[in-house]
Order: C-alpha cells, then structure tokens, then sequence
C-alpha cells in the first residue's frame, strides 16, 4: 500500500510518502493553523496542503492514482485547519480515534482520498472542587495523539505512564491502564519563547536560536530564579545578566529558556506519579532541555524516558497507522 502521512501542527507542514511501512520520501512547509488564526481564512493552509501533496508524488516516481490514501492528524484537522473532524472526549485511545475519523475527498487539493484524525479534548467531571479546577479540566490537543500512540508502541510500553510533548506548545497528559489519554495539561513553550525573543528588548541579548548548545546549569539557574520570584521577573533578569553580570549570549540564552520553560516543566510534573514513567518526546533543544528541568524537578532517573530521534521521527506516522488499522477494522466488523 502506497500512502502519504501528514503531521501539520501551529507552524509545520510535514508529508511523508511509504509504502507499506518503507519510508519513500518527504516534504516540508512552513504551514499550520497559526496561519489561519493570523489571517482569519483557511487559505494559504489549503493551498499548503495541495502543493505538498503534488509535490510528494512527484518526488516518489508515484502517479496520483498509485496512492490510496492521505493520513492526516494535528491542528489541519481542527477548526483552524483544512478540514474540521471535532476531537474525541477523553478516555481516548485509537479505538475512539478511528472512530471519530472522517474519510473525506477533497478535490480542490487532492484526488487522492484523505483521512483526518481528530484531535483529543477534556471536559469537567462535575467533581470539581473550585473553579479553578473547574477551567483547568477543560484542554485539548491536536496532533499529539498520534505521536502519543506511535510512541507508546515502539517503546512496547501499555498503560499508566505520562507523557510530555514539547514543541510549538507543550503538552502534558496522563496515559490509563488502558493505553488511553485519560487528562491533559497545555503550555505555550515554544510560542511563548519564540515571542518574547523575536518581539522585545530582551531578545536583543539573546541568541537565535535561544537554545544553539545547552548548558544545564544556566538552564537550571533560570528555571529556579523563576520558581523564586516569578517568571516574569526572570525573563527580564535574562537581560540583565547578560548586560551586567557577564553572561555571553548562549548563557543568557539558556537562563532565558529555563526561566520561559518553568511553568511547562511544574505542568508535566505535576500529572507525573512517582514510581510509574514519565516519556520526554518532541525535538531537540526543547527533549534535551526538559530532561535536564525535570531531573531537577525530581523526577526520578528510573522514571524518566527520553525518546530517541529515530522514535521521535517515526511516532506520528506510526501512531496514524494504529488509527487506520483501527479504522479499517471496525469496518470490516461494524465495531
């Protein structure tokens, strides 16, 4: 079977042709639903969606009509995406995602027929103790399903562990005993840094990227000046260590970036349980930098698992497939 795989998150568009499980070839846009909350139209990330997909097959030696299927998951398949299939109440796991799937053609972008994966949401249990945990059981994710699923079958792991994503946004998520995303937490993480080092002063003593190499120990001192007295307070120290304490560019980079990370990093440790692991996805710097926080956080070094680069680029497709497997056989069943 010859089929395409698009992971499209806030700022990535990325297509992979297989065939079977073979990886053919690949494409790349800067594309994803932060372009439709900019200009308030759908367009551009269609037109994205169309030229990468042309452009794969044209890569692969392939002719439309030799590909059956375009898997599709992250925030194109949200309200701000290209097609909106409405996420799944939690517990979810590919079972309920394949069933909340839509099988769609689109023939203003593709011939070839697309499946799109929804995302995951939480609501209130109406146990709430106060409202603010009232607010905090409402979340979402769009995207990170699928790399959770792909994760979790190539490390053979089933049930009870946590799980954070950090990219664009970070994500923070408890796994059931039954392999299921059961609660979830969102932070900003990569937008949030992004912002304040592209768009004020403070990115003046910064460098770009914030994290070029990582020096835990500027990445801790930030992280606890933060725990001290605040984030805010210590992202405008990021500036004032590099103007008057000497700190070259890559050290405040690092303060700054562990001072920004803080709050993610209290959020996956939060929804950790000690005993039970805690699985460090995403890319480098943001994997690398949140194995370093959360060790100082007090994750315990038998509980944390920090995934590859390899597992890190296989998940989201592998966790696609798991959805179409399951798709196709509650088909075939009625299930």
């Amino acid at each position: 079977m010859n089929y395409i795989c698009v992971d499209c998150g806030c700022t990535n568009m990325r297509a992979r042709l297989f065939s079977d499980d073979l990886l053919i070839c690949e494409t790349k846009r800067k594309a994803g639903g932060r372009n439709t909350a900019f200009t308030g139209s759908n367009a551009f990330l269609k037109q994205a969606l169309k030229e990468v997909l042309a452009e794969t097959v044209a890569k692969s030696g392939l002719g439309e009509g030799d590909v059956e299927l375009v898997m599709l998951s992250g925030t194109i398949t949200s309200n701000v995406g290209v097609y909106h299939a409405h996420h799944i109440v939690a517990p979810c796991g590919p079972a309920e995602s394949a069933a909340g799937a839509e099988y769609v053609v689109l023939p203003e972008i593709s011939p070839i027929p697309m499946l799109f994966i929804p995302g995951v949401k939480t609501y209130p249990s109406g146990n709430e103790k106060s409202r603010t945990e009232y607010l905090d059981a409402y979340d979402s994710m769009s995207g990170e399903e699928c790399e959770t699923y792909g994760i979790t079958e190539l490390l053979g792991l089933s049930g009870n562990f946590t799980v954070t994503l950090p990219g664009s946004y970070n994500k923070a998520f408890r796994i059931d005993g039954s392999g299921r995303i059961a609660s979830m937490s969102t932070g900003m993480c990569g937008e949030f840094m992004t912002a304040l080092s592209e768009n004020t002063l403070i990115g003046l003593t910064l460098p770009h990227p914030v994290i070029r190499k990582l020096i835990p120990d500027k990445l801790i001192e930030g992280f606890d000046y933060a725990e001290a007295y605040g984030v805010s307070t210590a992202l405008a120290k990021s500036r004032i260590v590099a103007v008057n304490a000497g700190y070259d560019i890559d050290e405040a980079g690092n303060f700054f970036a562990g001072a920004s990370l803080r709050d993610d990093i209290m959020a996956a440790f939060r929804e950790y349980v000690p005993g039970r692991k805690l699985v460090v996805g995403g890319s480098n710097p943001f994997r690398s930098a949140f194995e370093v926080l959360l060790r100082h956080a007090g994750v315990g070094d038998g509980d944390l698992v920090v995934i590859t680069d390899e597992i890190n680029e296989a998940a989201s497709p592998t966790g696609q497939r798991a959805v179409y497997r399951e798709y196709l056989r509650q088909k075939q069943t009625g299930v």
